[in-house]
């Protein structure tokens, strides 16, 4: 049961964790176009998830 919630509570930041490593990857290593494009976005996103959650009430909001 332990593991269960460990998991629950990390599951979003480790996922946007690994999507901004990706971003500042695609920023470093890319030349192209397409790259800075993905970057952009792999880093926008997270952003995107923080308005909409402070939007919704905060992050603390009980359920």
């Amino acid at each position: 049961m332990r593991a269960q919630t460990l998991l629950r509570i990390w599951r979003w930041p480790l996922a946007l964790a690994a999507l901004i490593a990706a971003g500042l990857a695609a920023a470093l290593l890319g030349n192209d176009a397409i790259w800075r494009s993905l970057s952009w976005a792999a880093l926008a996103v997270p952003l995107i998830i923080i308005v909409i959650a402070l939007s919704r009430g905060g992050f603390g909001r009980a359920r």
